[in-house]
């Protein structure tokens, strides 16, 4: 299925790749416009990754999320994170340094 008429969005999604440091966007709208499909495109043109949370508790949801980010950033999910900003602190540094200290690894 061809992907159109939402040339306006992407170019907004683009933005974020040019500002210094990142960017962060909140996409919402109602059920079944293409909010999903918007987000693959642009993953796709950007070689982003795409995930989706669940009802799961914060462990589980980091642990899932570290191996889709394990993708483009070997070896992350090698490690457990016993918290949110020690996964996003990580992620930021681009994979390195995947532990702030030898106790948070299992």
């Amino acid at each position: 299925m061809r992907f159109i008429d939402r040339t306006k969005e992407l170019q907004r999604l683009d933005r974020l790749t040019s500002v210094d440091g990142g960017g962060c966007a909140f996409l919402w709208g109602r059920r079944r416009i293409g909010k999903t499909r918007l987000l693959l495109e642009w993953c796709k043109k950007h070689k982003g990754l795409y995930t989706v949370a669940d009802q799961s508790a914060p462990s589980v949801q980091r642990r899932y999320l570290a191996g889709a980010v394990a993708e483009v950033f070997e070896g992350f999910a090698a490690v457990e994170y016993p918290d949110w900003a020690i996964f996003l602190s990580a992620l930021a540094r681009g994979g390195k340094e995947r532990c702030l200290e030898r106790s948070f690894c299992n």
